[in-house]
């Protein structure tokens, strides 16, 4: 016995073969690995990376911009600091409370200057600390151009803030008296009573000039 051979009109005897359908399955399949692979695309074009650049502020923890050509936030990991000096031009680092030995490090290889200094995270930093600061900071912004990072281990340490604030307070004097309104609830929530007092003295001296029981007095001549 012989098997059936294909009809009249060249249609085998099982039946139609689905060729189109197999087709549009297909057609589906690579449409949509397409859209995965262009969603995976604009992700990394702009949704890592682009949004941060673009606002100014790194994506670091506790990240803020001080004034212009200051910026702050928690301590680098070595990617990050390799992103701040390409990415936000940062040309040196403040380092309240010390910097690591891989930030040291990272610094010397991209030729970014760092400047430590020692204070707790709860203390209020010297007369003689903030000048180091502002020296610091203008040098670094007025000669070569760059930006600065200042930092404390968390991004979110009491001295970081009060030192923002007085960075705030000695490079716009105009704007002294609302430095305190300025900062974000959060970290205007993490001040001590006594780092409220070393702003406003600091505002003090920006407005009034030098009194014999300001602290900050020092600070004068920089502060105008």
């Amino acid at each position: 016995m012989t098997a059936p051979g294909p009809g009249p009109t060249g249609v085998p005897a099982i039946g139609p073969v689905p060729v189109l359908a197999r087709r549009s399955v297909l057609l589906r399949i690579t449409a949509v690995v397409c859209l995965l692979a262009l969603a995976v695309v604009v992700r990394n074009a702009g949704g890592l990376s682009g949004g941060a650049e673009e606002s100014g502020v790194p994506p670091i923890p506790g990240a803020a911009v001080v004034v212009p050509g200051v910026l702050r936030g928690a301590a680098p990991s070595d990617h990050e600091l390799a992103q701040l000096h390409s990415s936000f031009d940062v040309g040196a680092v403040v380092a309240l409370g010390g910097a690591s030995v891989e930030e040291r490090a990272v610094a010397r290889d991209l030729d970014v200057r760092v400047l430590e200094l020692d204070i707790d995270a709860d203390a209020n930093p010297s007369p003689q600390q903030v000048l180091e600061v502002v020296g610091f900071v203008r040098d670094t912004t007025a000669t070569t151009g760059r930006s600065v990072y200042l930092h404390d281990a968390t991004g979110s340490g009491p001295a970081l803030i009060v030192s923002a604030a007085m960075l705030q307070i000695l490079d716009d004097p105009a704007a002294a008296g609302t430095v305190l309104d300025r900062l974000p609830p959060a970290d205007r929530a993490a001040l001590q009573p006594k780092h409220v007092t070393a702003v406003e003295a600091l505002v003090a001296v920006t407005e009034r000039g030098a009194s014999p029981d300001n602290p900050y007095s020092p600070l004068e001549e920089v502060a105008r």
